[in-house]
């Protein structure tokens, strides 16, 4: 049986072997990112708002050069973190099935003790709240268990809080949708634990990735267009001249 214990060190765990791993990628494409928007913005600031400032004050031109290149750094090194740190831990996601299985093992149980047993269920308008009840006591066991200072104690809350989450909306959207497509009007005991041992997991891992793949992609835009108008800014004076 695995106890709120297990469930907290067991986040702990998968903290460690996420965290160390994301820190170093992201730590290196942020500097990639901060070293390649550094040049962006001198190329920006020489081919776009210096020629405009070229009558200026020498102070003028100064600051809004050191405000230009420190505004691009910055979000290199931010956009860096970002597809670093998303990148690693989507590349870890297959490896922590097991582990993820094990921590939403107590959601499961709770949510199966609370069925009536020898009857054809708990009807399917209940069974939100009854998710909501046994989500909430393992949330709580969590938190119980997070009070020490630690970074790994914090994030493995914030893990467990994530996943949490994401299983009460699998468990009121996904599968109560299933049983609606199959014609059933109750939760029984065996539909829960079907849906635990063969779905929930992987949809679980299925939204991870989803939401990572489109913090990447919204992030990767976003650098592509930072970087783009420089190259226009080039193009531009290179055609003007």
């Amino acid at each position: 049986m695995v106890t709120k214990t297990d469930v907290f060190n067991l986040a702990k765990s998968l903290v460690g072997k996420f965290v160390l791993p994301a820190i170093l990628k992201s730590t290196a494409f942020g500097i990639l990112g901060g070293v390649l928007f550094f040049l962006a913005g001198l190329v920006l600031y020489n081919f776009g708002l210096g020629l405009l400032l070229v009558n200026q004050h020498i102070v003028l031109r100064i600051i809004v050069a050191v405000l230009l290149v420190a505004i691009y750094t910055v979000l290199g090194i931010v956009a860096g973190l970002i597809l670093g740190g998303a990148s690693s831990i989507r590349s870890k996601l297959p490896v922590a099935q097991e582990g993820i299985h094990t921590m939403l093992a107590p959601v499961t149980s709770r949510i199966i003790e609370r069925i009536p047993v020898g009857q054809e269920g708990i009807a399917l308008e209940k069974f939100t709240l009854l998710v909501d009840t046994g989500i909430n006591s393992v949330a709580s066991d969590s938190q119980q268990h997070s009070r020490l200072l630690s970074f790994a104690s914090f994030a493995a809350r914030l893990l467990v809080q994530r996943l949490l989450r994401i299983c009460r909306a699998l468990f009121v959207v996904n599968f109560i949708r299933t049983l609606q497509e199959r014609g059933e009007t109750h939760v029984n005991v065996q539909s829960v634990e079907w849906f635990a041992r063969e779905r929930l997991v992987q949809l679980v891992i299925n939204d991870l990735r989803l939401k990572l793949f489109t913090v990447s992609k919204v992030t990767f835009a976003g650098a592509g267009v930072l970087l783009l108008i420089p190259i226009l800014c080039v193009g531009l004076s290179l055609f003007i001249h």
